[in-house]
């Protein structure tokens, strides 16, 4: 398999290998939207500087 111009779809195409997940070719356009949106709602997470005092809380209590 080569790279090709569109790193997500590459992502996608070796997770699904590593997976052993297979994903029927009229569901790939679908996933990969999706994968496009996963990676942009985690870049808004990761662009998010937190203090260097920042502690990870031991319990989440709503």
């Amino acid at each position: 398999m080569t790279p090709s111009d569109d790193p997500i779809a590459d992502y996608l195409d070796q997770a699904a290998i590593l997976l052993n997940l297979p994903i029927r070719p009229e569901h790939y356009a679908e996933v990969l939207a999706a994968f496009r949106v996963l990676r942009a709602q985690a870049e808004v997470v990761t662009e998010f500087a937190l203090p260097e005092h920042t502690e990870a809380a031991p319990r989440y209590t709503p």
